[in-house]
This record gives C-alpha cells, structure tokens and sequence, in this order.
C-alpha cells in the first residue's frame, strides 16, 4: 500500500492518498473530507478503505486497483485551496489514481479537483444514484435467497442513513410496496421521508427493529459486536463502507442466521460507473453497459449467498476466497 501525504500551510490541509501497490491498473477511490483525532487515524482509515475498494473491484471484475484520499476536516482548513492543492497533486500523479466523491466531497468540492485535473469521476456520473441501484440490485438476490423472492413488496426495511444513497434506496422501496422506516439527523432528511411514507426512527430503535432486511447506509464500522447480538433481522444489505467492526462478526451473523451481504458487493455501483465511463466516456453504449452491470449484482449477490450457505461459512469467507483465487490467476 502506498500512502502519499499532501500538506499545504497556506490552505491549511492535510491529506494522505492511500493506493494499493499494484502499477498495472489505474487506482479508484473517492475522497473523505471528515474530523480525525490525528493523523495516525487519517492514514488507518485511508489504508482500510482503499483496501476494501480494491475487493469491491475485484469482485466486480473491474480492471483497477482501490484507492482513497482523505481529508482531515479541522480548524484551518481553506476548503476551496485545499481542494485545489489537492487537484494538482492527484494530476501530478500522471493518472495512476482518479478519485471520486465521499463524505465531505461532493458536487463543489469535485468540480474545484476539474479545475486542476483531469482525473476526477466524470462530471456527468451520478455516485449516490448508482450506488443505491446497486445496493437495490443486491437487496433483490439476498431476498431471493432469504425469501424465495427477489419481490420486496409486503417486506420491512430498516434504513440508516438518508443521503444521497439511503434515500434513493428508501423511495424505491416504497415505490415498490415495502414498509421503510429509517432514522437519520438532518431535519431536512427526515421532512422528506415522512412526505415520501418513510417512517422516522430515533435513538437506537434502528438497531432492535425486527426488520426482514437492515439497510446500514451512512458511516462504517456500524456493526459492532453488541448491535450484532441484539438484531432481530433477516438479513443485512447497504452502501455503508467497512461494516463489521471486525472481521469475526460475519460468523456470527452467520450463527445467528442473519444473512448479510458483505459491503464490497452491495456497494460497487459508483465505482463500476466510474471505471467503465473513464475507461470508454459517457457514451450510449457504455451507459448500457454500466446499467447491465450493476443490476448484474442481483446475481453476484444471489450466488454468494447461496454458496455460502451450502458451504456453511459467511459472506465474508466467500469474498475473501474469490479474491485469493483473482490473486492467483
């Protein structure tokens, strides 16, 4: 893993891009614009998360290696020199990587990294769109799975997170005869939700809901070992990146009988159109083939699970064994 520091005094930044080491492929990953405690933080949750993305690739059969950039978000910072310091170091890497948005980083903050590089995420590509078609894609193969069906009408969901992503997941949901409760802390979310038929949770309620499916979309590490013991779900599908505290608790969602689809599948809309759409622009043909690909993670997810279950090991074991076997080809 390659980590590369990016400081300016001047617009007060302090970034690390973290790319996985291999030279043949260009690196994908957004970038993270988020408080950490110190640095040491920044550069782990870097390396973690470019990691991850690389796995999302790999299962994709994408032809890059993972990336991300994070931004420590702090007293100081000049967002839009920050921004722009940043461009011209990503485009002084020659197109090894090209980034992305993230948390922190959307439609402004991309359009500053246009105006000092070429390597940015296509201005036309939608991220959080084609992120919650393809959890939606995912969500479909695990009821087919779980349920005998990949119909969600008649089913509960319980959403975290109503950004860009949850909520589009959410409407579709609803559009499609499901029962959508969900919490979320902008008030302005929630407004929306409750025009849409969305039911609004607060506090912890999110996580002892008996759901059939939980939809964690907002920030990693959300599944930790109490949460996991407490849920009274079916199966677990969403966008949220590195779910699982750690690794361990995918046996035991698999003990427990809650099906969980592992992050790298559900979530690889934004990166499928992204690779796809800088490899061959946004043209009708690579639109389709951006489209058939991402609802191809129906069958991705459809196929892991089951094998998984005959195998009798988690998601997770299933992920990790496909990669090791990309590895050695």
């Amino acid at each position: 893993m390659e980590v590369i520091r990016v400081e300016d005094a001047e617009a007060g930044l302090l970034a690390f891009i973290a790319m996985d080491a291999q030279r043949r492929w260009p690196a994908f990953g957004g970038v993270r614009r988020v408080r950490y405690v110190d640095e040491g933080a920044a550069v782990s949750d870097a390396r973690r998360l470019a990691r991850a993305m690389t796995h999302k690739l790999s299962i994709a059969r994408l032809p890059a290696v993972g990336a991300k950039t994070v931004i420590m978000d702090r007293p100081g910072l000049v967002r839009a020199k920050g921004y722009a310091c940043l461009g011209r170091r990503i485009e002084a890497l020659g197109g090894r990587y090209v980034c992305g948005p993230d948390v922190g980083t959307g439609g402004d903050e991309l359009a500053l990294l246009r105006r000092q590089t070429r390597h940015v995420n296509p201005a036309g590509n939608d991220a959080g769109r084609a992120t919650a078609r393809g959890v939606l894609a995912a969500i479909r193969g695990l009821c087919a799975v779980r349920f005998g069906s990949n119909q969600v009408r008649d089913l509960s969901f319980g959403i975290e997170g109503l950004g860009s992503v949850g909520m589009a997941v959410a409407k579709e949901l609803v559009a499609s005869g499901a029962s959508v409760s969900a919490t979320d802390l902008q008030a302005g979310c929630v407004a929306e939700a409750r025009r849409e038929g969305i039911t609004h949770l607060s506090g912890d309620s999110l996580w002892t809901g008996a759901w059939d499916v939980l939809v964690p979309c907002a920030m990693g590490d959300c599944l930790s070992a109490a949460r996991v013991e407490r849920l009274r779900v079916r199966g677990v599908c969403g966008s949220a990146n590195n779910q699982l505290r750690h690794e361990g608790l995918a046996s035991v969602l698999q003990r427990r009988g809650v099906l969980w689809v592992p992050d790298v599948v559900a979530s690889a809309g934004a990166v499928i159109e992204g690779v796809l759409t800088v490899a061959g622009g946004r043209t009708a043909e690579t639109l389709r083939a951006v489209a058939e690909r991402i609802d191809h993670i129906e069958v991705t997810t459809r196929v892991l699970l089951s094998d998984s279950m005959q195998r009798d090991e988690s998601p997770l074991d299933g992920v990790q064994r496909q990669i090791c076997g990309d590895r050695g080809r």
